[in-house]
């Protein structure tokens, strides 16, 4: 157990997060209401701007999605999170709801109180799943990197930086830019499953050990 190894992952990714998150949603944030609007204007999807403004629809209220394109930061921190990804989602501001939008909002609303218990929760379990995998880890070989999690750290975090020091990096919409963030996002996928590949081969191999053991006790 390193908890101190634990922290440093978890503080690094828990900014990767949060420099994207920022960077990304932020200027959805003030077109989200404050209090519960519970019966939106539904629209036909044939709908023009226009219609949708002289019958005061706000793509922010519940029902109302806007359709955008997925940041380069925004994948490759996606990639980096895997496995919490998977299990509650990405969340994103006038979006389709994620797993963890859907239940936060069935209680709020699309509201800025649900928006920042939202961004809350995913940071807790960012930095809660930072700390058990990064505090646990399941290989220890003599090269720090070839171990998956430091891995993935190392692979994805020149998106950290380039988010705080160079914002308008991720606003070029040019292939080298994608292809910039596509190759850590692939790499870390690849690294997690390396990930779990371990995890597995730990748990069969405790498993057996186990098992075998209590026969012997058995036999005795």
């Amino acid at each position: 157990m390193s908890w101190r190894r634990g922290v440093v992952l978890a503080a690094i990714h828990l900014a990767m997060a949060a420099s994207v998150i920022v960077r990304t949603e932020a200027d959805y944030w003030p077109a989200i209401r404050s209090e519960r609007v519970r019966v939106p204007v539904v629209l036909p999807p044939s709908s023009t701007a226009e219609e949708a403004m002289e019958a005061n629809f706000y793509p922010c209220d519940e029902g109302g999605i806007i359709d955008r394109a997925v940041s380069p930061g925004e994948i490759v921190v996606e990639a980096a999170n895997m496995p919490l990804v998977l299990l509650v989602g990405w969340h994103e501001p006038c979006a389709q709801a994620s797993a963890l939008d859907t239940v936060v909002e069935k209680r709020f609303g699309r509201t800025r109180r649900a928006e920042v218990l939202i961004l809350a929760i995913q940071c807790a379990a960012f930095v809660a799943w930072w700390l058990l995998v990064g505090g646990f880890p399941l290989a220890r070989p003599r090269r720090w990197w070839l171990e998956p999690t430091a891995f993935i750290t190392a692979c994805t975090l020149p998106v950290a930086l380039v988010s705080l020091f160079i914002p308008t990096a991720w606003d070029l919409q040019h292939p080298i830019v994608d292809m910039a963030a596509m190759v850590p996002a692939w790499i870390a996928i690849l690294a997690w499953l390396w990930w779990f590949g371990l995890l597995i081969w730990k748990l069969a191999y405790f498993g057996w050990h186990s098992l075998f053991g209590f026969r012997q006790r058995v036999a005795q």
